[in-house]
């Protein structure tokens, strides 16, 4: 299982870890698994002490989860999750359903926005295969630096550098910030539409 994964890697790289900061980050179907194993890793292990948060990137169904356990997360744990406005496989209802549900002291939600000038296409892939390399940069590793950096260190200034990064911008933005997310698109849109079957929360 994921979970028999991490506890394995924590045994036997303890020695190069410190378990009082950790981040759960994952993408589509390892996003919408995040909760569940931030909520094993956070409340029944409790690490994360020192600093936790979560990072979920164009999340699928996610399971083995519930509103209650949810609810137990640690208020401090940061909640960053972030969509895209091409991405036809994950509905952003799934995003928005664990934005809602987050009861995180700091939560955000984040759209990546595509530009035809610039020739980038914010899809499912951006995480990963996208080709271009500068759109990962700005959709993700800038944010996880941000927020690396604020929540493990304490640098207030990595904290308003990510509220930045969201702001609205007459010109091309790459990241849109939503403090009340609804859904861009038709659920008709999606390969994996919320009110599937396969969605234990739809």
């Amino acid at each position: 299982s994921l979970w028999r994964g991490f506890e394995t890697a924590a045994a036997q790289f303890s020695a190069q870890m410190d378990l009082s900061r950790v981040a759960f980050i994952g993408h589509s179907f390892g996003a919408g698994a995040v909760p569940a194993m931030a909520y094993k890793g956070l409340v029944e292990k409790g690490w994360g002490k020192n600093g936790a948060f979560l990072m979920e990137l164009a999340p699928w169904y996610s399971y083995q989860i519930t509103s209650a356990k949810i609810a137990a997360l640690p208020a401090k744990a940061v909640q960053f999750i972030e969509v895209y406005d091409n991405d036809e496989v994950n509905d952003h209802r799934m995003a928005i359903d664990l934005y809602n549900t987050s009861h995180a002291t700091d939560r955000f939600y984040f759209l990546v926005q595509s530009n035809a000038a610039c020739s980038f296409t914010a899809n499912h892939a951006t995480p990963g295969r996208n080709d271009s390399t500068l759109q990962k940069q700005y959709a993700v590793s800038r944010p996880f630096d941000a927020l690396a950096d604020w929540v493990f260190n304490g640098a207030a200034v990595a904290r308003t550098a990510l509220g930045k990064m969201g702001e609205a911008n007459p010109e091309y933005q790459p990241l849109r910030r939503f403090d009340a997310p609804t859904p861009d698109h038709p659920e008709g849109f999606y390969r994996s539409p919320w009110t599937n079957p396969k969605n234990p929360r739809s």
